[in-house]
């Protein structure tokens, strides 16, 4: 799950820094809580535009949710436009909560999502390509083994809070995670 979280964090924060070609106006990552059901905005451009890591990345009440969030933001600036973006989703399969957020606002998945923001169409296949060699250059700048060692305190550290939560040792929580 920190992983996934971690996925969706670079995105956000990649698409709320990116400059969107054809305008030349600027998306910005909205702070938490600031506009509810909103990551990403280019108030330029009067789009607000909230991120999904995967097309599972809500439950039906969490969509009903955000879906309500985003249409009450159009009820009050009907000029705006709003929506839901699921990075790791194909324009066939539908996201979960998808039905409910195209009833109030946009849905964009993948590419689409990539190209609304930046206005370029090959913007994800971009990213896709380049990220190996950003990977690489992290890497070669960054002190990899302090890094993987953080990185285990922190899963381990994670994984102790949770089964303590449930009385249990971090090998039955992972039991019980996987099988249960």
């Amino acid at each position: 799950m920190k992983l996934e979280n971690l996925f969706g964090d670079f995105h956000e924060n990649y698409l709320g820094n990116a400059t969107h070609l054809s305008s030349g106006t600027q998306w910005a990552k909205v702070p938490s809580g600031r506009i509810p059901g909103i990551d990403i905005e280019n108030r330029s451009l009067r789009s607000y535009i909230q991120i999904k890591s995967k097309f599972n990345s809500m439950n039906s009440s969490s969509a009903k949710r955000l879906a309500g969030e985003l249409e009450e933001l159009k009820r009050v600036n009907p000029s705006n436009t709003y929506g839901c973006g699921w990075v790791i989703a194909g324009p066939q399969r539908t996201a979960i909560g998808e039905n409910y957020i195209s009833e109030v606002a946009e849905v964009y998945k993948g590419k689409s999502l990539y190209s609304h923001v930046t206005g370029n169409l090959d913007e994800m296949d971009e990213l896709i390509a380049d990220f190996p060699s950003l990977l690489t250059e992290i890497k070669e700048e960054s002190d990899f083994e302090a890094l993987l060692d953080r990185a285990t305190t922190r899963v381990i550290s994670e994984l102790e809070r949770r089964a303590a939560l449930r009385g249990y040792g971090i090998v039955e929580y992972l039991y019980n995670e996987a099988v249960g």
